[in-house]
C-alpha cells in the first residue's frame, strides 16, 4: 500500500508539473504513457518511437521509474526500431489529436547511444528530467528513446510525459 501511494503521489506531481510548466510552444499538446511490469529476473524495456518523416517534433518532459527492488536504469537513443507491444498514450493537455509518437512496452527496440545510467533505490519512484531530450521532425529514419531497467523480480513501473509540436 505504501509503495502504491508514493507512486501515485509522484505520478500526480509529474502530471501537475507537465500541465503547469510552460510548454516549448503555445498550446503544445502533452501526452503520458506508462506501463507496469510483473517481472521474474527480467528487465523492463520502454520505448518512445517517432516514425520516419514525422511532421511533429517531440519534446520529452519527464519520466518516473520505480522498481520493487533496487535497479539500474539506463537511457539510450536511436537504436533499432521497436516492432512489438505498442501501448496507448493519453492526452493530458493541449489540442485534441492522436499522438504522433508510438509507445512500446515491453519493447523489443535495439540499444542505441547511451545517455545515462543510474541506480534507483527499491520501492522509490524516481523522477527523470527529460527536458533536454528532443526527437526531431522530418528525419529520414525512425528515432527512438528507451528506458531500460536491470533484471528485476517483482514489479517495475515506467511512465513518460512529452509534448508534440
Amino acid at each position: 500500500m505504501r509503495i502504491r501511494f508514493r507512486f501515485v503521489a509522484l505520478f500526480a506531481v509529474l502530471v501537475i508539473l507537465a500541465i503547469a510548466a510552460p510548454a516549448q510552444a503555445p498550446q503544445t499538446p502533452r501526452f503520458i504513457a506508462g506501463h507496469t511490469y510483473s517481472l521474474t529476473a527480467s528487465p523492463a524495456y520502454f520505448t518512445l518511437q517517432l516514425p520516419a518523416n514525422s511532421p511533429k517534433r517531440i519534446y520529452l518532459i519527464a519520466a518516473s521509474v520505480e522498481c520493487q527492488e533496487a535497479c539500474t536504469v539506463a537511457q539510450d537513443m536511436n537504436g533499432n526500431a521497436a516492432e512489438t507491444d505498442e501501448i496507448t498514450a493519453t492526452r493530458i493537455s493541449g489540442a485534441t489529436f492522436t499522438p504522433t509518437l508510438d509507445v512500446y512496452a515491453p519493447s523489443n527496440a535495439g540499444f542505441g547511444a547511451n545517455l545515462s545510467t543510474l541506480t534507483v533505490p527499491a520501492e522509490t519512484p524516481y523522477p527523470l528530467d527529460l527536458s533536454s531530450v528532443t526527437l526531431e521532425q522530418l528525419k529520414s529514419t525512425v528515432q527512438t528513446y528507451n528506458i531500460r531497467t536491470s533484471a528485476v523480480t517483482g514489479t517495475a513501473r515506467i511512465y513518460v510525459i512529452w509534448a508534440e509540436q
